[in-house]
């Protein structure tokens, strides 16, 4: 009987001691894990960059008073993947001074042919986006790296002139965005022309503004003239392109 009774003894702590065995390694490994989790830094959340664009159209005759502006552009923070095809383009993009707003707004004031619009996109951080310059190509044809495009073979009536925009966010705050001239259904309907080979990087404070334009030569079968020129009745304009880009 006294064995029995001190095997019982034993067998009823046997389990109390293997709970508090468990229950102390549970409260551990509660521990751990909530210090393993309040090291580590929550993710940030996706950011989005607004696009406000802004476009300036004259009369071909009065471009001379905008293309001047081009002396209060920067060129240091662009990177062009050709820069000897773009300057052959005709294409113009940089980076606004200082000064480029305010004597925009006084060529503006001089220029009765001026023609404005604004819009805006909103693009995620390393998505792509279309800024459109407008409907239909307005010249007969045009030359891209060997390549005769003219209006006979291509549907320049329903094509639309653009830029595919891909911003995005680099760790000092600022942004780069990638810039490359398109031709959208160009090459028939769901068959988009992209000059890859005039894409063209801009790097940016967000705030700031970047320029795009073409020539002001009057040459009717380049790339800048297919992009930027247009014809209202008999008359030739050419646009100039502004885009503003924030952070949101």
């Amino acid at each position: 009987m006294f064995v029995t009774a001190c095997g019982s003894a034993d067998n009823d702590k046997a389990p109390e001691d293997y709970y508090q065995k468990v229950s102390a390694r549970i409260e551990d490994l509660t521990g751990d894990r909530q210090a393993e989790l309040s090291q580590q830094k929550p993710r940030p959340k996706p950011r989005n960059i607004r696009i406000v664009i802004r476009t300036l159209s004259t009369y071909l005759e009065d471009y001379d008073d905008i293309d001047i502006l081009w002396r209060y552009v920067n060129n240091f923070d662009t990177i062009a993947d050709e820069p000897e095809l773009l300057e052959q383009s005709g294409l113009k993009i940089g980076v606004a001074g200082d000064a480029f707003k305010v004597m925009l707004k006084k060529a503006k004031g001089r220029i009765r042919s001026t023609v404005e619009s604004e819009l805006f996109i909103t693009v995620a951080d390393g998505e792509t986006g279309y800024i459109s310059i407008g409907r239909k190509v307005h010249v007969l044809g045009f030359d891209y790296v060997g390549t005769w495009y003219n209006n006979i073979d291509y549907p320049f009536v329903t094509a639309e002139r653009s830029f595919k925009a891909k911003p995005q966010i680099l760790s000092t705050g600022r942004i780069a965005v990638e810039l490359t001239p398109t031709f959208v259904d160009l090459l028939g309907p769901g068959r988009d022309l992209e000059l890859t080979r005039l894409a063209t990087k801009v790097v940016l404070r967000p705030g700031q503004m970047v320029v795009l334009a073409g020539t002001t030569a009057t040459k009717k079968e380049d790339l800048s003239t297919a992009l930027f020129g247009t014809t209202v009745g008999a008359k030739e304009r050419r646009t100039i392109i502004t885009l503003t880009l924030h952070l949101r």
